[in-house]
């Protein structure tokens, strides 16, 4: 039957989707990883594993708000643009 489609309309879409399942992946094969070095060395220090599980899980997330906080950004920009120009528009109409 096969993986559902993910729901992607637009560029956007796909670079949170793309961010979102290697964030997804990542916290995946970081538990496995533990839980086999559990079983593996159960006396063992995990806490150096653990800062960098939780760094690069930070990385990811910074970056994935970072995108989002710009492209709102950008968004917000283009909109002031539009209302700029509807109102010259208007403007004229009127003189």
């Amino acid at each position: 039957m096969g993986l559902p489609k993910p729901p992607i309309k637009n560029m956007t879409d796909f670079i949170v989707f793309a961010f979102v399942s290697i964030v997804a992946f990542v916290i995946l094969a970081a538990t496995v990883g533990l839980f086999i070095d559990m079983i593996v060395d159960p006396e063992g220090d995990r806490s150096s594993l653990v800062n960098a599980i939780a760094d690069i899980v930070t990385t990811l997330v910074g970056a994935l708000v970072g995108f989002l906080a710009g492209k709102g950004q950008g968004h917000v920009e283009a909109r002031e643009a539009q209302d700029a120009a509807e109102e010259r528009r208007r403007e004229q109409v009127h003189e």
